[in-house]
């Protein structure tokens, strides 16, 4: 599965993606579109109708190859947003039970992060075989933060992290949050695992570390995978309806960790009784939060995921 690095470009490829599913996931009233450029069309447009539209604006602007900048990206979406409905109407949640249907984590949508930001808040985690399993615009993108990073004053060696094992994990530069583990501790279909909280990086060394206890495990995107809906009332008064991700989804098969586990391990026990019942496998399901973290929002979505796994199970 791909994920993205940036560096305030973008292939066209991306953008009509982007614009496509905007316009698959909107309902609209009348399907009539008057793009210009004698592009009049009765329906959504679709990948092809939104590529032809960029095309031609690139044409006039003299712009070539497949890559665009920040600002382009922003006036295509503009010119595309005028033709979206203005979402006047509410959106009324309703939860039904019903047959469960699998989803597969081929079908995590793409995300992508700006390599400028890789020295704050977010971290990039690869195998260390990322050359033959990256595509060439991420393989590109390293490159050019490699080359960067030369240029970088000793005044930087502050944002240096700690608090993973450098037998299992490599920091790529020594400024930048951006890891290379060992491949077979990397248990996740992910090329590149890319999070947005230092809470969410320090979960990821632990669970490289404790990597021979899990079978495969995934980092979920903020949206459009597995979203569970939840509610509170916001000072007593407002009624609040949202959607969130959990954050990480771990396989484990429980016959492999009974026999990898330390025998004094808190999970022993638990793990034991759902062998005894038949049980051969469980998902853990992990949203992280800081400890101090106990919001009426976090209690609701806490509340909610339980009754919905519970339902599930």
């Amino acid at each position: 599965m791909c994920q993205e690095l940036s560096n305030d470009f973008f292939t066209v490829d991306q953008i009509v993606f982007d614009v496509e599913r905007r316009f698959k996931n909107t309902a609209f009233e009348s399907s009539h579109f008057d793009f210009g450029d004698g592009i009049v069309l009765e329906q959504v447009p679709g990948r092809a109708e939104i590529e032809q539209i960029i095309a031609r604006a690139m044409a006039r602007a003299g712009i070539e190859g497949d890559r665009l900048s920040l600002e382009n990206r922003q006036q295509i979406d503009l010119f595309f947003n005028q033709f979206l409905p203005k979402g006047k109407k509410k959106v009324i949640r309703e939860h039904i039970e019903g047959e469960i249907e699998g989803i597969s984590t081929t079908e995590i949508q793409q995300s992508s992060t700006r390599a400028g930001s890789l020295d704050h808040d977010t971290s990039v985690f690869m195998s260390e075989d990322y050359e033959n399993e990256l595509d060439e615009q991420n393989l590109f993108i390293l490159s050019e933060l490699n080359r960067s990073n030369k240029q970088l004053s000793l005044d930087n060696t502050w944002l240096t992290t700690t608090g993973f094992n450098p037998e299992y994990i490599r920091q790529l530069l020594p400024f930048k949050y951006l890891y290379a583990v060992n491949p077979s501790l990397f248990r996740t279909p992910q090329d590149l695992v890319i999070l947005h909280h230092q809470p969410e990086q320090q979960f990821v060394f632990r669970l490289i570390e404790d990597s021979r206890y899990v079978n495969a495990w995934i980092k979920s995107p903020d949206r459009d995978f597995y979203s569970l809906d939840y509610e509170y009332w916001k000072g007593g008064n407002d009624r609040v309806r949202r959607s969130f991700n959990p954050d990480f989804f771990i396989r484990i098969v429980i016959r492999q960790c009974l026999l990898r586990i330390p025998q004094d391990a808190p999970a022993l026990e638990r793990l034991r009784k759902l062998k005894d019942q038949g049980i051969e496998e469980v998902i853990l399901v992990v949203e992280i939060k800081s400890d101090d973290d106990q919001s009426l929002e976090t209690q609701a979505k806490d509340q909610y995921a339980r009754d919905h796994f519970k339902a599930l199970n």
